[in-house]
């Protein structure tokens, strides 16, 4: 039997002839669900840190720095000069999204249990009493002044709608979370292995062989560090009649227009 591929070699090929990549996604979709395929893949990892705090210009340099055979990842919402740019620059976007409702559910755990360490931490604990209120506020979102913090938290539909713009407007190729996670209906099969091969078929990475099996596994074996238990459709237990109240002002046109029905089951479209 042919021995697998060295992946040194992989790296260094990738180095030479990779794409060069950028994800992006709305906070708590699963980051990890593209980023450790492409590094098993032999395309290397760099996350943007801190990234509510960066001015337009670090931003500019950190996306235009983007090398081959490399990923940059964070929450970079789109902009039409600079989705122009990443392509007259040759950096293919991926865009991953999730159900927002689920992002609610996750940011209400995620924001408080990190503490001082995140800017609304106190906040969230000091000012919102339960798990509830902390919910409302992930949808209806929290001002600067309200949190007495150097930053606020926009509402939940101006945050997905800025990511959404990515695949919309900007070229890039969407990935969705509830198509990529082991969950009940696709279970790691065919399923799961098709909705990483158009991704991998959009950077020009490989679509089979041990390279692609090596990244499909990963889907398993690896989770975020900000990883907290995953799954779709979740927010259906915590969401009561004031979050779907909350939730239909800050999308008035419906979530079934970006793929999300009520049932929150796998999406129709894998691409805008």
């Amino acid at each position: 039997m042919r021995a697998p591929f060295p992946a040194p070699l992989v790296w260094l090929q990738r180095a030479f002839t990779g794409p060069r990549v950028l994800v992006t996604s709305l906070p708590k979709s699963g980051t990890h669900l593209v980023i450790q395929p492409l590094h098993r893949a032999g395309m290397a990892l760099r996350p943007i840190l801190e990234q509510w705090a960066l001015g337009e210009a670090e931003r500019r340099r950190l996306l235009l720095s983007v090398r081959r055979g490399e990923v940059l990842y964070g929450h970079i919402p789109h902009d039409g000069e600079r989705a122009v740019l990443l392509r007259e620059r040759g950096i293919s976007v991926v865009d991953l999204l999730r159900d927002p409702r689920d992002v609610a559910v996750s940011m209400a755990h995620y924001i408080p249990e990190r503490g001082e360490a995140h800017r609304l931490g106190p906040y969230f604990r000091e000012r919102l009493p339960d798990f509830g209120s902390r919910l409302e506020a992930c949808i209806r979102g929290v001002t600067a002044e309200e949190a007495g913090a150097p930053a606020g938290l926009p509402d939940l539909g101006s945050r997905f709608r800025a990511f959404f713009r990515w695949a919309e407007e900007g070229g890039a190729f969407l990935c969705r979370y509830e198509e990529l996670a082991r969950r009940p209906g696709n279970g790691g099969g065919e399923g799961r292995r098709e909705a990483l091969r158009r991704p991998f078929a959009f950077l020009g990475l490989p679509k089979s062989g041990r390279v692609f099996e090596r990244a499909l596994r990963s889907l398993d074996e690896t989770h975020g560090a900000t990883f907290r238990k995953g799954g779709s459709g979740g927010w259906k237990d915590p969401f009561t009649a004031r979050h779907r109240q909350a939730l239909e002002r800050v999308f008035p046109e419906g979530l079934e227009r970006y793929g999300y029905g009520e049932g929150a089951g796998p999406c129709a479209a894998s691409n805008a």
